[in-house]
């Protein structure tokens, strides 16, 4: 008897958790039109764009970038928002010599959301010494319209070498 209940209740619940409002499917579900041109728009965003913005402490580009519902993880856990890195971006320029972001895997489905996964190397000096700096990003981008920005990073797998 207690079977014939809870087989329809969690299916019942099953169905009520996947249900998406209207403005849910919209942004997340519908078909776009994928082009080389996406590709190299989020290829250039996370390569060119987001190294420039930190850089150059250009939060106009920054915002650009970045989603209102932008967050970030970092290595230990932390959780940034999209204030908080604009916030960041405007006080503190960049302290070392050299960033570079290799693509390793870059994918985009046809809901208009794009995956890039890669290495991130930042070279430089400080009062310690000359450093090299790896790590692992993951990143999701949201197509709205003809824009792309993204959502969240994720950064993991930090190793520093000193010279």
């Amino acid at each position: 008897m207690m079977k014939t209940f809870f087989i329809p209740a969690i299916l019942a619940l099953f169905v009520a958790c996947s249900t998406q409002t209207p403005a849910q499917q919209q942004t997340s579900t519908q078909p776009s039109t994928i082009t080389d041109a996406d590709y190299e728009t989020v290829r250039n965003l996370k390569i060119v764009s987001f190294a420039k913005a930190y850089e150059e402490q250009d939060t106009v580009l920054l915002d650009q970038i970045l989603h209102d519902t932008y967050q970030l993880v970092d290595d230990g856990g932390a959780i940034y928002t999209k204030r908080d890195e604009m916030e960041y971006v405007s006080q503190y320029g960049p302290s070392y010599d050299s960033f570079i972001f290799e693509i390793l895997k870059l994918e985009i489905y046809p809901n208009g959301t794009a995956t890039v996964f890669g290495t991130g190397t930042i070279t430089g000096k400080d009062i310690d010494g000359a450093y090299s700096q790896t790590y692992k990003a993951s990143d999701v981008f949201v197509k709205e319209g003809n824009r792309w920005q993204a959502v969240t990073t994720h950064v993991s797998g930090v190793k520093e070498t000193r010279e």
